[in-house]
């Protein structure tokens, strides 16, 4: 028989999370979309686009949502704001250590109706676009679904325990993102990635050395007075 570890069925809450983002709304925030959990005990505001938007075939997903795959789509923390639920409404799980506590990275659930909300890590917040709000609820579009452009899924990853295979041209890594890629599109999105770390160094290299070969105000000042007295000698 298979081991499955033992889970903790302690409920542990760390209340200072609500001082700080997705619970806590950041200065001039703009709501830009809005959704909510199936029974509306959750629900929160986005501002912006998301990063971008993954569909996921990892065993964790597959069993904790009872899905092939799940679609989310990627936010920094700032960009998310919980305005209904945030405090007694949300349950969290750790599947890495199996236990129901606000420990990152983790899940986050509504407690009353158990929607899956989405997952927070230390820097971002993965949300399920399937809760939120679009215009277009019907599905009935031009451009063939629900989803607007910004949260149309952009890779795959984790394919390597997929349940079934997915015909598409999107990127498709055998782990996370970025790691094994295993068509194509996807060796050509780590080449893209590398080539834009590769500039983003090359920029912050040419502002240190900018930095380094500029003087300091006294000392800029300095030169300046010496070739002032260096020009007067010569002109007397």
């Amino acid at each position: 028989m298979a081991n499955h570890g033992t889970v903790s069925h302690v409920i542990k809450d760390d209340k200072s999370r609500l001082d700080r983002p997705p619970y806590k709304k950041q200065e001039n925030f703009k709501a830009s979309y809005s959704g909510h959990c199936f029974c509306g005990a959750v629900q929160f505001e986005i501002s912006g686009e998301p990063k971008a938007n993954c569909f996921c075939h990892c065993r964790s997903c597959q069993r904790l949502h009872g899905a092939p795959a799940t679609l989310t789509s990627i936010f920094e923390k700032s960009q998310v704001h919980f305005t209904k639920g945030a405090e007694e409404d949300l349950v969290f799980y750790s599947p890495q250590e199996k236990v129901t506590e606000y420990k990152l990275p983790l899940k986050i659930s509504c407690k009353q109706c158990h929607s899956p909300i989405g997952n927070e890590g230390n820097n971002m917040i993965l949300i399920a676009p399937a809760l939120i709000e679009f215009e277009n609820e019907t599905g009935d579009s031009k451009d063939g679904g629900r989803l607007p452009e910004a949260f149309k899924p952009d890779f795959h990853q984790y394919y390597g325990t997929r349940i079934r295979d997915i015909e598409d041209d999107l990127p498709k890594f055998g782990a996370e993102q970025g790691k094994d890629p295993l068509n194509k599109a996807a060796e050509e999105m780590c080449r893209k990635q590398e080539r834009e770390k590769e500039h983003k160094e090359a920029q912050s290299k040419t502002r240190e050395d900018l930095k380094e070969r500029k003087p300091d105000e006294g000392e800029e000042t300095n030169t300046s007075d010496k070739q002032g007295k260096q020009k007067k000698q010569r002109t007397q």
